[in-house]
């Protein structure tokens, strides 16, 4: 604000002080000045927050006929008030302007209640050097013949839910991904583990086994929202670790590299993103002992998903 001019905030409920008809008011106001005489003010209302907010300026005069209602729709909210709007996140003697509480959706809470798990899963060491290409062929080889043991499991789980979506509009994406991993993915599969050497086929280790039964166990459940949270699990974990390294991947051995591409980008991401879509419209529909099973189901997923890394990180035994 420039010399000559200065900003006076006042607050108060301005209904004890001037009586408004009906939805607007004309108001004659004088303010005192920091010297001499009155300085008049321009008064903007927020009928909202029953405040007012006086801007001072050096004019002898002010008349202002203003209509609150149309003001709502550009006054700034002030700076502190007594009568918080519903939801705001911060009190009144915080002396911080008040923000609007934005309700979490219920796949960032399911997230955020397995963070640990999470936030290893996804800044994994094994992921690191994936993407910074120091992670040798042999390893790389044995996390992706135990990865390959999840195609079926995953192929079938996803054809269930497709089959459960409530409705053609739901179903149609989830059917195109069923189409993605098939197709690209499980081609992706086959060049990259000729590339390495190893066969396609192995026993699985035991932490291929628990995610395998936890699949299966999602499947046969019959229950949409039970095969959606562990589908956004494997699905969100991936774009989460991948998406920071996405432009890495040219640089790479195909091998590494597609790996990176395949779980990143808007494609990707919007496929994420209808997978949580339908778990958070299903959510809204469940009671409190299915939503604890939702919880359950997640959390554990997010946890096979840790230490599935962390035994490709130690190193899987190659099957030849």
């Amino acid at each position: 604000m420039g010399a000559g001019c200065f900003v006076w905030v006042f607050q108060a409920p301005f209904r004890r002080e001037m009586d408004i008809p009906g939805s607007s008011y004309t108001h004659h106001i004088f303010a005192p000045g920091p010297g001499d005489g009155n300085l008049p003010v321009t008064l903007i209302l927020n009928d909202l927050e029953h405040t007012y907010l006086f801007f001072i300026h050096h004019f002898r005069t002010a008349w202002l006929s203003l209509k609150t209602r149309t003001l709502r729709t550009w006054v700034r909210p002030p700076l502190w008030s007594p009568w918080p709007e519903s939801g705001s996140t911060r009190g009144a003697d915080t002396g911080q302007p008040f923000a609007k509480a934005e309700t979490m959706s219920a796949t960032d809470t399911l997230k955020s209640q397995a963070s640990d798990d999470w936030h290893a899963a996804t800044t994994h060491a094994f992921t690191n050097a994936l993407a910074d290409g120091s992670l040798a062929p042999e390893k790389m080889a044995g996390y992706l013949q135990q990865d390959y043991q999840f195609i079926e499991g995953f192929v079938r789980l996803l054809a269930s839910a497709v089959a459960h979506a409530p409705s053609l509009a739901d179903a149609v994406p989830g059917a195109r991904f069923l189409g993605l991993i098939c197709g690209p993915e499980n081609t992706y599969f086959l060049r990259a583990m000729d590339a390495l050497e190893v066969p396609s086929s192995a026993t699985p280790v035991a932490e291929t086994r628990a995610f395998q039964s936890l699949m299966d166990e999602a499947r046969n459940s019959g229950r949409y929202e039970l095969m959606l949270a562990v589908l956004v699990v494997a699905e969100w974990v991936y774009l989460d670790w991948a998406t920071p390294f996405e432009d890495r991947a040219d640089d790479l051995p195909f091998w590494l590299g597609e790996w990176i591409t395949l779980h990143s980008g808007a494609g990707f991401a919007d496929v994420v993103a209808y997978l949580r879509g339908q778990l958070d419209t299903a959510w809204t529909g469940l009671d409190e002992t299915a939503r604890s099973e939702v919880t359950s189901m997640f959390s554990r997923a997010v946890a096979l998903e840790r230490a599935f890394f962390d035994a490709a990180w130690a190193g899987f035994d190659v099957q030849r």
